[in-house]
């Protein structure tokens, strides 16, 4: 079950492999089951893989997931999925840093959950790794970048799932090309 978590507002597309070949007949109506919520679709990837999207649960916390190949007749066995409150991000500080990288940001927000996976996202560029100091706040240093320029950024505590965005701008560092130095005349 990849990932093993996502948000309660649902819309995680969560993959679930077996160690059996899946037909990928469209005569089969493979549905998942997210604890006691109603069926949903599934798309089988590959044999041996389908994938499905997480609906919205009403309250944080575990459920199992099981598939059906009959339409809930019959389910798989059955593996954790735990949801966890939908992340937000509110600010960061600063909002602008060099695009070499190197910035350290704080992004604060809320619902920040310290997992393997919590990461700072900028753009689609890469996912650098944050450090976890509270619910409401996590720490990353900005990755360099091709040109300067703003972009999103986004925190994830699944690898998959993204929070809402703060901006922030990566800017051009002034080169010193040359020094020259000036005498004047003695008085």
């Amino acid at each position: 079950l990849t990932p093993v978590s996502g948000p309660s507002d649902g819309g995680t597309n969560v993959t679930l492999e077996f160690s059996v070949d899946l037909e990928e007949d469209s005569t089969l109506a493979y549905s998942c089951s997210f604890g006691d919520v109603e069926l949903i679709s599934a798309k089988v990837l590959a044999r041996g893989v389908v994938q499905c999207v997480s609906p919205r649960s009403r309250i944080s916390g575990p459920r199992f997931v099981r598939l059906s190949m009959n339409s809930g007749v019959d389910y798989s066995n059955a593996l954790q999925f735990d949801y966890v409150q939908t992340i937000r991000v509110i600010s960061m500080n600063p909002t602008r840093g060099p695009y070499q990288g190197g910035t350290v940001v704080t992004v604060y927000g809320s619902n920040f959950e310290h997992t393997m996976s919590v990461a700072c996202v900028f753009g689609e560029i890469a996912s650098v790794e944050a450090r976890f100091v509270s619910s409401e706040q996590v720490t990353c240093t900005t990755p360099a970048v091709a040109t300067p320029g703003t972009l999103p950024g986004v925190v994830t505590t699944n690898g998959y799932d993204q929070s809402s965005q703060a901006r922030f701008e990566f800017f051009g560092v002034a080169q010193i090309r040359s020094v020259s130095v000036s005498t004047s005349p003695p008085i």
